[in-house]
């Protein structure tokens, strides 16, 4: 079994069995994310089936599953073809090989119920984005920590967001102000622990914080700006980096709030 993640899925050539990719969804296509992985299918072929989130293909949002199938005799990959795969059949062959489906469902953008009735059926943890949670003028949002489902994993910001910190320099004023209100007057002077502080206390079971947002770093950290080709993925966390007094925060927030 194998997984890769991309931001934009390129079908490969017949350079390498994984290796250089040719477009396969066109110019149109954007997905924000992909987890592939690779079934042999009996007869010696190969089908790669595609947990697909928030992909748009001329101008059509879509939310599901995408297949892309090699027959077993082709020399490379670029002989396959792009096919849909029922969710329930492929995530019950997934059971059954690994019990307990090691998944987080990926129920971002503009899902659909019969989405959240497969995630929940097969109950896999949805996802909550705390950076989200406060364009609502409302406060409607499900992002908010209150509105967190105990089976959940909630993030300050996924590798696609901007850091913490580069997130509330680019939000309005009146973003800024129900996020203070929120989150507590001192929430304006340190963003990243105030998101942090939220994740960590959420009454969802997991909370991922990037490394960039426990150390309180600016935009220049940030992982991925999602449909960029270049420039991605490049900081590096330093050993220098981990100061004592950070370390310690870090401790004491997940001993008083049982993560």
């Amino acid at each position: 079994k194998s997984a890769i993640t991309g931001d934009v899925f390129h079908e490969p050539d017949d350079a390498s069995y994984g290796g250089e990719w040719a477009m396969a969804l066109g110019a149109s296509a954007r997905v924000s994310s992909i987890d592939l992985i690779d079934i042999d299918d009996n007869n010696g072929g190969a089908i790669f089936i595609l947990l697909i989130s928030d992909e748009e293909i001329g101008g059509q949002g879509v939310t599901g599953f995408r297949a892309y199938e090699v027959p077993g005799g082709a020399r490379h990959a670029r002989v396959g073809r792009w096919g849909r795969t029922p969710g329930r059949e492929l995530l019950e062959r997934l059971r059954r090989e690994f019990g307990t489906l090691p998944f987080i469902a990926e129920d971002l953008g503009d899902v659909t119920p019969a989405v959240h009735r497969l995630r929940d059926e097969f109950h896999l943890p949805g996802m909550r984005i705390l950076q989200w949670a406060f364009f609502d003028e409302h406060g409607d949002s499900n992002d908010l920590p209150h509105r967190h489902p105990r089976h959940a994993v909630v993030y300050p910001g996924t590798h696609d967001n901007d850091t913490a910190v580069g997130w509330f320099k680019s939000l309005p004023a009146t973003v800024r102000r129900r996020f203070a209100d929120y989150a507590g007057s001192d929430a304006s002077a340190d963003p990243a622990a105030a998101l942090t502080r939220l994740a960590f206390t959420s009454p969802a079971n997991t909370a991922i914080v990037q490394m960039q947002d426990l150390l309180g770093l600016g935009r220049s950290a940030r992982m991925n700006i999602p449909g960029r080709p270049t420039g991605n993925w490049t900081w590096r966390l330093r050993r220098s980096d981990l100061a004592p007094r950070s370390i310690r925060s870090i401790r004491d927030l997940a001993s008083a709030s049982g993560r």
